[in-house]
């Protein structure tokens, strides 16, 4: 996992990235690397860079329901989330992600209330995923929706509890429960 110190440099290097504009774009050299996760009573800094930070974040976003199914998050569903956590920075603020729903097997989701057949919390034959439900500590869940739909990645969705985002070729958004 990531030291302190080495957390502060990927923050840093993700607010470089975010204030200059180049965030995400093709020519993008700086890339926010770090994210600072949890999951009933886990935390963790991971380091995106390394193959036991993908692990962790597996870890974190399991599927609890289905006895801690393990899948792959996709790396640029999880660059989104450290892109955030970066962007906050750049504005004074620091939130952990408090993790509701990574992977879903197909039994939970069916079980989950507002499921969708397609959902990306679904794993491919690869068990790679592109969704994650979380609760911004500290941010107001309004305020962190609208941050994560900037750079229109895919799918925000606004509910009482959490936001959801995900990786997909078009921009859409909705609202449940809010």
């Amino acid at each position: 996992m990531l030291s302190r110190r080495d957390f502060v440099k990927g923050l840093a290097l993700g607010v470089a990235a975010v204030t200059s504009g180049t965030a995400f774009s093709q020519q993008t050299v700086l890339t926010p690397y770090a994210l600072d996760m949890q999951r009933r009573g886990e935390r963790f800094l991971l380091d995106l860079r390394t193959t036991d930070g993908l692990k962790a974040a597996a870890w974190l976003l399991r599927d609890i329901q289905a006895g801690n199914v393990i899948g792959r998050p996709n790396t640029d569903t999880l660059r989104l989330a450290a892109w955030a956590q970066a962007a906050l920075a750049a504005q004074g603020a620091h939130s952990v992600f408090d993790i509701h729903s990574g992977l879903r097997t197909l039994s939970t989701n069916l079980k989950t209330e507002g499921h969708h057949q397609n959902s990306r919390h679904l794993p491919n034959l690869a068990m790679v995923f592109s969704a994650i439900d979380l609760n911004p500590i500290g941010i107001n869940k309004e305020y962190f929706g609208n941050l994560i739909a900037q750079p229109k990645f895919g799918g925000v969705g606004w509910y009482s509890t959490h936001i959801h985002f995900d990786v997909r070729e078009r921009p859409t958004y909705w609202r449940k429960g809010v």
